[in-house]
């Protein structure tokens, strides 16, 4: 008879790009996103881990409730782990579709093709950043409208989540910009601190043990501020060394909590 099996720890992550790319793209097999970093750093520590990555590329916060029924009710998560408000507060009037569609990689090969999709949208595109560029300012109602709705939008779908067995709740600080993404997005580092204070209030309304707001920023003291490739090359996406220290400051958050639940302790 073969030896019983601990239960495996479950985690679901949940956000846009930044929980999926890394900066940059073409790297080998061992360029991992946080969450598969995640599953590898508790394995390490003898934790049996199922982290599942529920991402998608221009990703805004109300889409949380579309598979909110096979993420949350059928799966169960005890963690989950959510990156919200990072695309209300990098576009103002940039619309979505736009944005993924001059952005994609998945597109069939072919001349219309090439042309529609690196030519007609990403010069629309630009064209729309540069309006963009000229009234993106701090402050105006319009972003701040978007900021309280994802942050409703996180508080409502906390209360579900919350129905299902009570995980844990962890809310991923929002990363500021690049320098070199600055002039693009005038009022993205002030959309940023108001999110993350929005989003830490948030935190001190819920007053659960169980629902945190997690530091992100305090790992960059592991990096050259000098060199923003070990961070994110791009300006945008995670380095896959960031994606590392996000990955074990999570996977320690994991087995800690883990350690005390009576489900996920050894046979």
């Amino acid at each position: 008879m073969s030896a019983p099996l601990q239960l495996p720890v479950r985690i679901l992550v949940k956000g846009p790009s930044t929980v999926l790319w890394t900066s940059w793209m073409n790297g080998p097999r061992t360029d991992l996103a946080f969450p598969r970093a995640i599953e590898k750093q508790l394995l390490a520590k003898g934790r049996p881990a199922e982290v599942r990555n529920t991402g998608v590329l221009g990703w805004p916060t109300e889409d949380l409730f579309k598979t909110w029924d096979e993420d949350i009710v059928a799966w169960s998560p005890d963690i989950v782990i959510l990156a919200v408000g990072h695309y209300e507060i990098l576009h103002t009037i940039l619309p979505r579709w736009l944005e993924r569609g001059a952005n994609t990689v998945n597109r069939r090969p072919g001349r219309f093709s090439h042309f529609y999709y690196r030519r007609f949208l990403r010069g629309l595109a630009r064209g729309v950043l540069l309006l963009q560029k000229r009234i993106d300012k701090p402050g105006r109602k319009l972003n701040k409208r978007r900021m309280r709705r994802a942050i409703a939008d996180t508080a409502a779908y906390i209360k579900m989540t919350q129905q299902v067995a009570s995980p844990v709740i962890l809310l991923m600080e929002i990363h500021p910009p690049s320098a070199s993404k600055h002039s693009w997005y005038g009022g993205w580092i002030e959309r940023t601190a108001s999110l993350n204070e929005g989003l830490r209030a948030l935190v001190a309304e819920v007053d659960r043990p169980d629902v945190r707001f997690v530091e992100i920023t305090d790992l960059m003291d592991q990096f050259d501020r000098d060199e923003p490739a070990q961070q994110w090359a791009d300006g945008i996406h995670f380095s896959p060394a960031f994606h590392a220290a996000i990955g074990e400051k999570f996977a320690s958050i994991a087995d800690e909590w883990a350690s005390t639940q009576p489900h996920l302790a050894s046979p």
